[in-house]
């Protein structure tokens, strides 16, 4: 009698499969797992375990990728991290949205780990900004 084998990461078995060879279509072979599902060793369904969990991001033919700085990964089933957009960043890795752009900086662009201080010789006094919000007013001076 043989013993059953687990059917390898990223894929699922049917009933019957009797290799470790994938073939894809032939559900007699291990079948690639669904896109954004994640499918552990010994997986019986093509939704594997679920959908991938927020805060990561499931390439088709990977287990969950922790989703990097710079990124958010919202939701369930994310496929690819998304670039946070300007007036927002992310300085964690796992984020599921990105952090606004504090009063005093600004976010001028996608996919940025950290906010840049507001220039010198303007102010920056409203969030999520993507540029300064006014330049410094006569009689000031603004670091």
């Amino acid at each position: 009698m043989a013993v059953p084998i687990e059917c390898p990461e990223t894929t699922w078995c049917a009933p019957g499969v009797a290799t470790n060879v994938s073939i894809p279509g032939n559900t007699s072979t291990p079948q690639p797992c669904l896109i954004g599902f994640v499918c552990y060793r010994g997986s019986r369904s093509p939704r594997g375990s679920g959908p991938c969990p927020s805060g990561y991001y499931c390439p088709p033919g990977s287990l969950p990728i922790e989703c990097p700085t710079a990124n958010y990964c919202p939701g369930v089933g994310n496929v690819f991290p998304s670039l946070c957009s300007p007036g927002f960043y992310n300085d964690r890795v796992g984020g599921s949205k990105c952090i606004e752009c504090p009063i005093g900086y600004i976010a001028p662009e996608y996919g940025l780990e950290q906010p840049v201080k507001c220039p010198a010789g303007s102010v920056c006094s409203v969030p999520r900004r993507q540029t300064p919000s006014n330049l410094c007013p006569p009689g000031y001076f603004c670091l």
